[in-house]
């Protein structure tokens, strides 16, 4: 009698964390983004909190954000539980863009994803493709100082700019 009430018990918990699995994310509402606006903002990290959430209340894009200041909204979360670290080799397409729409960078355009160690990239992409399984894609908004920070880079982003990267995890592994 014992053994069939453990067992029950053991596929009630299972249920309910399927169940939960299955269930749509907490995402942030409008008034929980209106909640998160800095009244005075006085930092760069203020700033680009309130250009993001700013962003993501007018585009209607359901997402949280990171404790670091990422708003990202996971379309897929990829394959299993196994994520890339620190020393992982990463395949990944992806768009770029700044909060005005303008595109400055795409792996689709030149039909070719990009390789690199994540430690070669941003910080805001270190933690984003962190996210993601292989087979996972998302959209990362970057605050500026996990992107470039106050550095112009190219022609389009100019110093302190926020970045929006819609991106592809196809591929990780250990080298």
């Amino acid at each position: 009698m014992k053994t069939l009430i453990n067992t029950l018990f053991a596929m009630f918990i299972l249920c309910m964390l399927t169940t939960m699995s299955c269930t749509p994310k907490n995402y942030l509402g409008s008034k929980d983004l209106d909640a998160s606006m800095v009244d005075s903002p006085q930092t760069q990290a203020d700033i680009d909190r309130n250009k993001i959430i700013a962003y993501a209340k007018a585009k209607k894009l359901k997402g949280n954000f990171t404790e670091s200041g990422i708003f990202y909204v996971i379309e897929k979360e990829g394959e299993g539980i196994e994520r890339p670290t620190a020393e992982s080799k990463i395949t990944a397409h992806y768009t770029g863009r700044l909060l005005s729409g303008k595109k400055f960078d795409s792996s689709y355009d030149r039909d070719e994803p990009l390789e690199f160690k994540l430690t070669q990239v941003i910080k805001g992409w270190q933690e984003a493709c962190r996210m993601l399984g292989k087979g996972g894609s998302g959209t990362f908004i970057i605050p500026s100082g996990l992107a470039y920070g106050d550095r112009a880079v190219g022609n389009d982003i100019t110093e302190n700019s926020v970045l929006l990267f819609a991106m592809e995890l196809i591929d990780f592994r250990l080298e």
